[in-house]
Parts: structure tokens; sequence; C-alpha cells
């Protein structure tokens, strides 16, 4: 079975967080101290989205 790009997400809770998958243009990090995702593509050229566990809205930024 083939995944889509809506099929990764870090499961750390009930709600888990889904978030872009990591490429070549895509990195994806993980703030502990905060149960934060960070995704940043193009080394953040084109964006940051950051979610978190209680976040019901991720917040993106260029």
């Amino acid at each position: 079975m083939a995944a889509s790009q809506e099929d990764y997400y870090l499961a750390l809770c009930a709600r888990p967080v889904q978030f872009e998958k990591a490429s070549p243009v895509n990195c994806v990090f993980f703030d502990e101290a905060n149960k934060q995702v960070f995704a940043v593509r193009s080394g953040g050229a084109t964006g940051v989205v950051v979610k978190g566990l209680e976040d019901r809205n991720p917040i993106s930024f260029r």
C-alpha cells in the first residue's frame, strides 16, 4: 500500500500531530520541551509550520 503525504504523523497522545514528511526540501524537527513539531521548507525560505499537541491551529510563517 502506497502512503500519501497525509499518512505521516507522530503519535504522542490520543490526538496525533500530522505534519509534512521529511524530504530534500522539507526538514522536520521535534521540540521535546514544548512538544511541538516544526516543518521547515527550503531552509525556511518558503515557510515554517509549527504544530503542537495542545494547539488546535498550526502556526505558519515565512
